[in-house]
């Protein structure tokens, strides 16, 4: 039976390709029927390519509809892209959480504006502030859009118990408005596209390096560090920023006249003679101070100084000190005043006091005294000292000298005893060294309202680091040359 109705198929077909060739033979003056029966294939597949392609664009406009009409009649249940995820919501009382979470990071009193739990598929947030606390009054916008971000997904995934990561939508970043969006379900994530297509995009921020890395700038007269004003050089980065939200914070002291005097302890190993290093060439680079160094330990990371009128090692540690108090005491005396902001930093000041207690107590003691006689009035000549040590101990300072430091910086762990002999004590209730790594401090700083925790960046190339501070000391006048100025205020290296 099936092989009958597929044979009397077969003979249809082609009486109707037959008749169709002859039709057109005659008809369209075809010459021969294969020439017919070509024609008409032809013209059959070019109706059915119309026919296809009208149907496709009838069933692009009607099938989303009606296939989320089927599969809901069907299912009972909603279409999935317009399933809301209601986990994301927040409740009142969380969004005022949310409000207060971005409390100092980084608004300064930030309040609830506008508030839509949902609408097409999206929760609404819309936050005013103030403005920005003072610690982040020169972020860029783009550098307010990632801490918000982190502050955001932070919250999320505190009241949601998730580690993972919601999408976020800013529609106005400034530093009094904060404007977001979550998209709910996929519809909403579709709206939120067409939303912020035309948005314009807010400008790149400064690039961040994992570690936390920097990289000696070129040398070039004039040269700033970016976000620095003149007389001032970075300590390092804010701890607690950089680890939890990637910003990079300064922290920036004024050394002419103002935190003239720097005390930097640590242990070995933790990051003190490279960060004070770093503090060098900010100091040189500029061309806006002075600076002599006395480094008796006279260290490999010290080497390419070696030959430096502006640099003694070993024993030649103490003559440089003299060298700089005899010039302070010209200018005390005399009322001159320098041509630039001078520096003393001294590497090591319990090593060279060990070694002048064995040549002499005399000397131990003299030199104590005229480094404490520089730090007690130094400031107002603009003359300071920068002095590193492991270990602070009162005993290393004459007549309580060790209280004229503007500026104490503490590496690595930080014991009981030094932790309350620096003074961080008195303005922190626990000590929260004990899981620091290299590099990272505790800050003291005279005019700041608290100790602040901060990161001094990684220099990669070090080598390079010491080269500019080489090509800055050779050009500057040596201090004997400068004690030679007369009271003119003549300058000998300008």
């Amino acid at each position: 039976m099936i092989d009958f109705t597929i044979f009397i198929a077969c003979v249809g077909s082609l009486w109707f390709l037959g008749g169709a060739a002859c039709y057109l033979l005659k008809i369209n003056g075809a010459d021969s029927w294969p020439e017919g029966l070509k024609e008409f294939t032809v013209y059959l597949i070019k109706g059915s390519i119309f026919i296809f392609r009208s149907s496709w664009k009838a069933l692009k406009i009607v099938l989303p509809f009606l296939g989320r009409s089927v599969y809901e009649e069907i299912s009972g249940t909603p279409y999935p892209d317009t399933v809301i995820n209601t986990s994301l919501i927040f409740s009142n009382e969380e969004m005022l959480g949310l409000v207060k979470s971005l409390d100092g990071h980084p608004y300064d009193t930030p309040s609830l504006e506008n508030y839509i739990p949902e609408y097409r598929g999206a929760m609404w947030i819309d936050i005013s502030a103030v403005g920005l606390v003072p610690k982040y009054k020169g972020l860029t916008n783009r550098q307010i859009q990632e801490m918000a971000e982190k502050v955001i997904q932070n919250f999320f995934m505190e009241t949601r118990s998730t580690k993972k990561k919601v999408e976020i939508r800013f529609l106005v970043v400034t530093s009094t408005r904060l404007y977001f969006a979550v998209p709910l379900s996929v519809d909403g994530k579709r709206y939120l596209d067409k939303q912020t297509e035309a948005l314009p995009a807010l400008p790149a921020s400064e690039m961040k390096q994992e570690p936390l890395t920097e990289a000696v700038m070129a040398e070039s007269p004039g040269l700033s560090m970016a976000g620095e004003a003149p007389g001032t050089i970075n300590l390092g980065y804010l701890l607690s920023d950089y680890t939890e939200y990637g910003m990079k914070i300064p922290l920036p002291i004024t050394m002419p006249k103002k935190t003239c005097n720097i005390l930097i302890a640590g242990k070995s190993g933790s990051g003190k003679s490279l960060s004070a290093r770093w503090y060098l060439w900010q100091m040189v680079h500029k061309r806006e101070s002075y600076v002599f160094i006395a480094d008796y330990k006279g260290g490999e990371e010290y080497e390419m100084l070696e030959g430096s009128p502006s640099y003694a090692s070993g024993e030649a540690a103490i003559q440089m000190i003299e060298a700089f108090y005899a010039l302070f005491t010209k200018m005390r005396n005399r009322h001159l005043k320098p041509p630039r902001h001078l520096v003393l930093y001294i590497e090591e000041w319990l090593g060279l006091l060990t070694y002048a207690e064995t040549k002499d107590k005399k000397l131990k003691n003299s030199l104590m005294a005229k480094v404490g006689e520089i730090l007690s009035v130094g400031r107002g000549l603009d003359l300071g000292v920068v002095l590193t040590v492991q270990r602070a101990d009162a005993s290393l300072f004459c007549s309580g000298s060790r209280e004229q430091f503007q500026c104490v910086l503490s590496f690595g762990r930080c014991s009981r005893e030094q932790f309350s002999m620096l003074g961080f004590s008195s303005e922190m209730e626990e000590n929260p060294t004990a899981g620091y790594q290299p590099g990272q401090a505790l800050a003291l700083i005279d005019g700041q309202d608290s100790v602040q925790e901060i990161l001094v960046p990684w220099i990669h190339d070090t080598d390079e680091m010491c080269r500019a501070i080489r090509s800055r000391l050779d050009a500057q006048p040596d201090i004997r040359e400068l004690a030679r100025a007369d009271a003119g205020g003549r300058s000998t290296g300008q």
